[in-house]
């Protein structure tokens, strides 16, 4: 209901208090298992099944937005600007090696405590490439922070 009907009624009754959320006592269960399965995206249909064992007798959209918040909250902790993978970037366009982009989406330099810094005029790529392989690391679970130059040096400041 929007503000204005509700503005409109003649009587204003309290709203009801938001229902109990049936998937609320399987969420660890399903946090879980979502996480055992990444870096591959476990069917909603899976987790469905699974739970319905358990009791659950809800409905699978509810499930699907739930998944879905699990999918944005690991994105957003890592600060990405926007969500970028690298099939989304055009080689042919900048003069960027690609095979040096695959190797470190092997994401070996982590294991080796190597960094990444990517420098480059505006428009050639940077932010696209470097969410890719943070997103590649997210996918693998592993604790991943995105941030710029910029933020970087306005942090230190402080």
């Amino acid at each position: 209901m929007t503000i204005s009907k509700r503005l409109k009624q003649e009587s204003l009754e309290p709203y009801k208090k938001r229902k109990y959320n049936s998937i609320d006592p399987y969420k660890s269960y399903i946090k879980k298992r979502y996480e055992e399965t990444l870096p591959k995206q476990i069917p909603s249909s899976v987790i469905l099944r699974e739970i319905s064992e358990y009791g659950y007798t809800g409905k699978i959209r509810i499930l699907q937005t739930y998944l879905s918040t699990l999918r944005n909250n690991i994105k957003q902790d890592a600060g990405f600007p926007k969500a970028k993978n690298i099939e989304s970037f055009d080689f042919s366009a900048t003069n960027v090696d690609e095979m040096q982009i695959r190797e470190l989406l092997s994401l070996d330099f982590i294991s080796k405590a190597e960094n990444i810094l990517m420098v480059g005029a505006s428009g050639v790529g940077k932010t696209h490439l470097a969410t890719a392989i943070g997103l590649k690391a997210v996918q693998n679970r592993i604790k991943t922070k995105f941030i710029s130059l910029s933020d970087l040096m306005l942090a230190q400041l402080r």
